[in-house]
């Protein structure tokens, strides 16, 4: 079984896990291409919880505005969009959120460039075959594990891995567009409540250190 997305074309949906040194540290993919992507990390966590890295006590992943605030997740300010490449020609954020937001989307580059480095060592990335369902998600995490070997064994070094991973990626910018978040009631709200008031306080430290409050 393989799920055949608008453009009639293979598609499905998955969900990874990156550390700061662009490798993958969990990955869960097979899943319709149509489901959202709090459903799938929701799938994850009960489908693969005993294996799940869930972050230590007081840590956090961060993640795009499709997954919301929720315990051990920190995503961006809906409310404050941010552009990497408007910063980048000399405008400084002029909020606190904004900055959050700059910084955030700083770190979630790392996923585009991961990326761009898996699609660059293995090219059948470029358009794999319809092997079924099955096949597909085996070539996938082999592909990561392979990737992962070959960072941890220095193989990066003195490629051009890093240098042509940004082009990779899905724009310009360097990261993903955030997908509308269809997930509002998702997560508890003392989670949400907890999250959103860390997200402020690291916020607000941001804004202090660089005098705009």
């Amino acid at each position: 079984m393989i799920f055949i997305g608008r453009h009639k074309v293979s598609t499905f949906n998955m969900l990874a896990i990156v550390d700061l040194d662009c490798r993958f540290i969990f990955v869960c993919t097979g899943r319709p291409g149509s489901m959202h992507d709090y459903a799938v990390l929701q799938q994850a966590l009960v489908h693969y919880h005993s294996h799940f890295p869930h972050p230590p006590q007081d840590k956090f992943y961060l993640v795009d505005a499709a997954y919301g605030n929720t315990l051990g997740f920190l995503g961006p300010y809906r409310n404050a969009r941010y552009h990497l490449q408007h910063f980048q020609h000399g405008h400084l954020p002029e909020t606190m959120e904004k900055l959050f937001n700059y910084r955030h989307a700083q770190l979630r580059c790392l996923i585009e460039w991961a990326f761009g480095q898996l699609k660059n060592k293995f090219r059948i990335f470029k358009s794999i075959p319809n092997y079924g369902l099955r096949t597909s998600n085996r070539i996938i995490v082999a592909c990561m594990a392979l990737h992962d070997f070959i960072k941890h064994t220095g193989g990066d070094n003195g490629g051009d891995w890093i240098e042509a991973s940004i082009h990779a990626g899905n724009n310009a910018e360097g990261i993903a567009p955030d997908l509308p978040d269809l997930m509002e009631d998702a997560g508890h709200n003392a989670d949400r409540v907890y999250m959103d008031r860390l997200r402020d306080m690291i916020a607000a430290g941001m804004a202090v250190y660089e005098n705009l409050l």
